[in-house]
This record gives structure tokens, sequence and C-alpha cells, in this order.
């Protein structure tokens, strides 16, 4: 910013002074004298320098938006809803240990109730290790048996103890899941959960995302937006046209 404002102003120096070259002095005094004169040419280089940079985040922000639809189009992730992929669609990036997660527990079946819209479950577990090991279970279990996830998701998300191997099993149970056959799944397919767990975390660094909860919402046409933080299941429906 310090080198764009110095630019400009001896650019603008040279054309008061009609000088070819100035002794350092002579630049600084021109310099004085212009912005003692025409002090609005500070504020106007500033809006010009904040401008090109929001535009630039901006670009680089739907950058990496347009990689996270790739790379989450090829990924076999828990959903419910709308069985369309060019449905319209929100992504939640979630931690079982969440509180703000815990208060958005009711908003995916809540947004896709009429079966227009899809919901898609990016266990990013931040927290703690045991958030990782309720991600990994929940991963286990959607492989299992599909549709018995979303009850086993919203146990998880309100269970207000830890996050135990007993207290999980027990909630595998109430969700309708075979403890053991879950856990022999989730044996069987660690390393590609922990992979889905990488790429999840990866995606969402590369987005800026500095915490839980935090929607993509992709419309059925246009670009896809980035929505940070807790907001309710009214502005996230808003956030879909039509």
């Amino acid at each position: 910013m310090k080198h764009y404002l110095a630019a400009l102003a001896f650019a603008w120096a040279v054309q008061a002074t009609d000088a070819v070259a100035l002794e350092p002095k002579e630049l600084e005094q021109a310099l004085r004298a212009l912005l003692q004169e025409k002090p609005e040419i500070v504020i106007d280089a500033i809006q010009t320098f904040q401008d090109r940079l929001e535009a630039e985040q901006a670009k680089t922000s739907q950058a990496a938006l347009t990689d996270a639809m790739n790379q989450l189009a090829k990924m076999d992730l828990p959903s419910v809803g709308a069985t369309d992929p060019n449905a319209p669609t929100i992504y939640e990036f979630f931690d079982y240990r969440c509180g703000y997660c815990k208060k958005a527990v009711g908003h995916a079946a809540e947004l896709t109730k009429d079966g227009v819209a899809r919901f898609v479950f990016l266990d990013w577990p931040i927290l703690s290790p045991q958030s990782r090991a309720a991600a990994k279970i929940s991963l286990a279990a959607y492989r299992v048996e599909g549709s018995n996830y979303l009850e086993l998701h919203q146990n998880l998300l309100d269970n207000r103890g830890d996050y135990s191997d007993s207290n999980i099993d027990e909630l595998l149970e109430d969700s309708g899941y075979d403890v053991a056959v879950v856990r022999a799944r989730l044996q069987k397919d660690d390393a590609e959960i922990e992979q889905i767990l990488q790429t999840i975390d990866g995606i969402a660094l590369n987005m800026g995302v500095r915490g839980t909860p935090a929607f993509i919402v992709t419309p059925k046409t246009g670009l896809a937006s980035l929505v940070p933080g807790y907001v309710d299941v009214g502005q996230l429906r808003n956030a879909i046209p039509n």
C-alpha cells in the first residue's frame, strides 16, 4: 500500500513540476506540496487499493469454492434429501463436540423435508480426539446402513456426555445399528475414512474456514457461497434461490 501511494504521488509530482529528474530532496518537497494541495489523492488511492484487494480476495475465494465443489462431487458422503446431484445443496462442516453444531442439529431435516434440496454432511473433527472417534464411527455406520445415518447423526449431536467408546456404542444401538458390524466396518475401512477426513480438512483450510459450523450453499444455477458460523435455518433457506 505504501509503495502504491508513493508511486502515485511520484507520478503526480513529476507532472506537477514538469521535471525530467528530481533529486531526493526535491522529490520530497514536491510530494509534500502535492499532498497538501490535493489530500484527496490519498483517500482515492486507499479506496482504489481496497477495491482491488477485495476483488482479488473474491476471485481467490470463488476459485477455492470451485475447487471444493470438484473434490466433493467425487466423494461418497452422507447426505439426506434430494437424490438429484444437480439439486440445490447445502454442505455443513461440523464437529460433534461443537456447541453451535448441536444447536443446528435440526437444519438438515428441516431444509430437506420437501425433497427439493440436498444436505451433505462434512465431518471436520477439529476440537478433540473424541470428535475424531465420533466422526469415524458415523462414517463407518453410514457405509453399513445409510438410511439410519441421520438418526445416528442427530443422536451424536444431542449427546451431552463424552464420546467414549461405550457411549458411542450405546448411541449406535439407539440408532438401530449393530455395534459389532459397525466396528468391524470401521476397522476394515479405516484408511479410506481417514482419507475422507483429511480431504475435508484440506478443503476447509483452503477455503479459509476457521471453525464449525460452516456451510457451503450451492443453488441449482449460479455460484456457490460460503456461510461461516452458525445461522438459523431460515437464513440458509433464503440463501437458496427459489
